[in-house]
């Protein structure tokens, strides 16, 4: 075109229309992911929005890190051309919210693997811990918003809401079986059902032995008693569903004893009871000259004696020997004791092994020719029992 001419030293310099929107969200506890809106350039073109707080420079990072949990901050925006004008700059407030979640045991007990306590961000789902809580006897169900509550949470879920929160263990009691074993008696009874930390009372017996009497509960064939009949129990066990086996203790409660034939045949006799043995009235002997009773006893009987003397002078009561018979065992050690005319005098030895016992009652240590009066023998089982003796003379 003639006359025209083309300037070539024109430059946009105007810059692009303010931000008009910003939208922030925290991702972090301390950082936010920033995104501007409505800025426009109708000269060189839009080409970035940048950002930045009142403690940062202008970035074109759409994240800023390093943010103070539950501080407010005020976030600007600007619009950057491709000639790198820069807009108005547009502004507002925002605050990266959070929410304590703390975790209860929820019991006085001992409890191992507990989670540490986490920190719930505004607008952010939770994972929550997955560790398991362990606690003796009990098994975890999951976390409950109340103490007393049912389950909300299972260990490792999602928690979405808003807001600080207290979750509180959920346990559940482990269950175990009481098995009954007749140990040689007859009969039969069902296993029983416990629960951890609850007493509750053993099955009452319902085997039988002949001859023998019930003596208790152990947790082995060859035992002693660990529990009576009915017992309360309680936390036999911490494992679910174990199975504990319980065996009769069976006390033999009729007692063979053998009566010499020949010098005591006059001497013994029994009560109506068949529970006594009668020491009747007989004068000194010298010892060991004499023949025995003898009485086969369990360890953990009691052989009792009580009578009183008649006359003056000083006796030993002369009741235990070896296999051997050459060994006297009395309860003084074969010591003399000074007991006077009508004195009352009452002994007891309990057996510490199995065996055979030999028994002739009061000897007169003095060699004179004084006398006893109904000196009575009896047999008590381990839980006091008097056992019924019964009597054979010896061939």
């Amino acid at each position: 075109m003639a006359g025209a001419t083309l300037d070539l030293n024109i430059i946009d310099t105007t810059g692009p229309t303010k931000p008009t929107g910003l939208q922030i969200s925290a991702s972090a506890i301390d950082t936010i992911t920033l995104s501007a809106s409505g800025s426009t350039d109708s000269g060189c073109g839009f080409n970035r929005y940048q950002y930045k707080t009142d403690d940062t420079v202008w970035s074109s990072s759409t994240k800023i890190t390093g943010l103070e949990a539950n501080k407010q901050y005020t976030i600007y925006t600007r619009a950057v051309d491709n000639l790198s004008n820069v807009s108005g700059s547009y502004s507002t407030t925002f605050t990266i919210n959070t929410y304590a979640v703390t975790y209860d045991k929820n019991t006085t007990d001992t409890v191992s693997n507990m989670p540490s306590n986490q920190t719930k961000i505004k607008g952010i789902n939770l994972n929550l811990s997955s560790n398991i809580p362990k606690r003796t006897g009990y098994t975890f169900k999951g976390w409950s918003k109340t103490a007393s509550g049912t389950k909300a949470y299972e260990a490792g879920g999602s928690y979405t809401d808003d807001n600080a929160i207290t979750l509180y263990a959920i346990w559940e009691a482990i269950k175990y079986n009481v098995r009954y074993n007749s140990n040689g008696g007859t009969g039969t009874m069902e296993n029983s059902i416990h629960e951890y930390d609850s007493s509750k009372k053993l099955t009452a017996n319902k085997f039988e032995k002949e001859d023998y009497r019930f003596g208790g509960w152990s947790t082995t064939a060859n035992g002693t008693k660990e529990y009576a009949d009915m017992a309360s129990v309680k936390n036999l066990t911490t494992k679910a569903d174990e199975i504990i086996d319980l065996y009769a203790i069976w006390h033999i409660s009729k007692i063979t004893t053998l009566i010499p034939n020949a010098f005591y045949e006059v001497y013994f006799e029994t009560s109506t009871s068949t529970k006594i043995i009668t020491f009747s009235d007989f004068g000194s002997y010298s010892y060991p000259s004499v023949d025995y009773l003898e009485i086969t006893l369990p360890a953990g009987y009691t052989l009792n004696f009580s009578g009183i003397l008649k006359g003056n002078g000083c006796y030993v009561l002369d009741y235990l020997f070896n296999d051997e018979k050459s060994t006297a065992l009395p309860l003084s050690s074969y010591s003399s004791e000074n007991l006077y005319n009508t004195e009352q005098i009452t002994k007891a030895y309990t057996v510490t092994q199995s065996g055979t016992y030999y028994i002739t009652g009061i000897k007169d240590y003095t060699g004179s020719s004084d006398r006893i009066s109904n000196f009575e023998l009896t047999v008590t089982d381990p839980d006091g029992n008097i056992c019924e003796l019964n009597l054979k003379v010896k061939e």
